[in-house]
């Protein structure tokens, strides 16, 4: 069985068959991987240990927000527009449950998940150093295999950079792929790729004091400063709207990438309980709300560069829109639990990715959040069970 966290660098099918990425942009590959998994398991009758809990936590859950949705949608009397949102945001969640019930099914081995990502370096080298040929003689930034560079970099920070670090007894010339590993990181140019591996070593090196921390940030704080010299950088506009309290409220109102970012948790947070129910609006509620909870001009500004619906970029807005204190309580909990229960030696590869759900990955397609919590609770000891393998 060829181990399927080989195909997770692919964040859209389109991208690889060569369909018009507007139209399933959201669809890796590994989604469709897990349909085809869960299809086999049915029809092959295999006894899954999988506890109960689960299972109904997780038709709970789903139950509960196509509850929600009915009541807002037949309340609001919404329209066409936002009845197509619904549905199309109705696969994203199916799509989510689709990878997380895979991850947790395939294997009981969280090693078995780093190793398929590692060895997806088979294919991604070549494309790499071509790309890196391209970079230097046209400044075009990397994308790997993903849609767009910003993808790349959440493939390489939440999942490659992690599989090499923690397979690194393992690995030949691991130090030399894990420096390449970062300059790609450095070469998509993307901020928030940056700032996620920025956070990657300081949630690794932490145990070791500031003094670590401390050179870590100065190293990448040095790379990130060199870059940002190439003429007309993407990457130097960006750095720029940090450079004060003044710039940074200015870029708020100019740049719809920031604004996004700033918002898309905080506007839904300040709404809970006033234009946002307590019992949140249900599935694509962000996109009818959308205007509610993001202030003017900021909701014009993302508007303005977005193509059809217009919603949150980050999970948590998402979480609290769509199921309001319930819902937020509850994936906090979760999120903690599995936390405080996991492998204190894998744990900490999991910051990145929950701090940015806090600014991102509002798209239910992409596998990262449920990546990271399957990793975290099958690296518990006390969640171990006999499951598939």
């Amino acid at each position: 069985m060829i181990n399927p966290f080989f195909f997770l660098q692919f964040d859209s099918v389109g991208s690889v068959i060569g369909i018009d990425l507007s139209v399933i942009q959201t669809f890796p590959v590994i989604a469709l991987i897990s349909f085809l998994f869960l299809i086999f398991i049915w029809f092959t009758n295999k006894k899954l240990y999988i506890s109960k809990v689960e299972v109904f936590l997780t038709f709970a859950l789903i139950t509960y927000l196509f509850l929600i949705s009915t009541i807002e949608i037949v309340t609001n009397d919404w329209s066409g527009y936002f009845i197509s949102g619904f549905f199309r945001q109705s696969v994203a969640l199916l799509i989510f449950i689709a990878m997380y019930l895979m991850f947790r099914l395939v294997t009981n081995d969280y090693k078995y998940i780093f190793r398929g990502i590692y060895l997806g370096l088979i294919l991604l080298i070549p494309i790499a150093l071509f790309q890196v040929f391209n970079f230097a003689f046209g400044f075009q930034r990397l994308t790997g295999f993903s849609s767009e560079p910003s993808h790349f970099g959440h493939f390489l920070v939440f999942a490659l950079i992690p599989s090499i670090i923690i397979l690194e007894k393992e690995i030949r010339f691991k130090k030399t792929i894990f420096i390449f590993l970062n300059l790609l990181v450095l070469l998509t140019l993307s901020l928030t790729a940056i700032f996620q591996l920025l956070i990657l070593y300081a949630a690794i090196f932490l145990n070791i004091g500031l003094r670590g921390v401390g050179f870590i940030v100065i190293g990448i704080v040095g790379l990130i400063y060199s870059i940002s010299f190439i003429p007309e950088s993407y990457l130097l506009s960006n750095l720029q709207l940090f450079q004060s309290l003044e710039a940074f409220e200015k870029g708020i109102s100019s740049s719809a990438s920031l604004a996004d970012r700033v918002y898309s948790t905080l506007g839904p947070l300040r709404s809970l309980g006033s234009e946002i129910s307590i019992f949140g609006h249900g599935i694509s509620s962000d996109y009818y709300y959308f205007n509610q909870v993001i202030p003017y001009p900021a909701n014009e500004l993302i508007a303005s560069v977005r193509g059809g619906h217009v919603g949150l970029s980050s999970f948590f807005g998402k979480v609290i829109m769509w199921g309001g204190l319930p819902l937020m309580i509850f994936v906090l909990t979760m999120f903690f639990n599995l936390y405080k229960n996991a492998d204190k030696k894998i744990r900490k590869f999991s910051i990145p990715v929950f701090i940015a759900s806090f600014y991102s990955l509002g798209s239910l397609a992409s596998p990262y959040i449920c990546l990271w919590v399957v990793i975290l609770k099958i690296s518990s000891i006390k969640n171990r069970s006999p499951i598939y393998d």
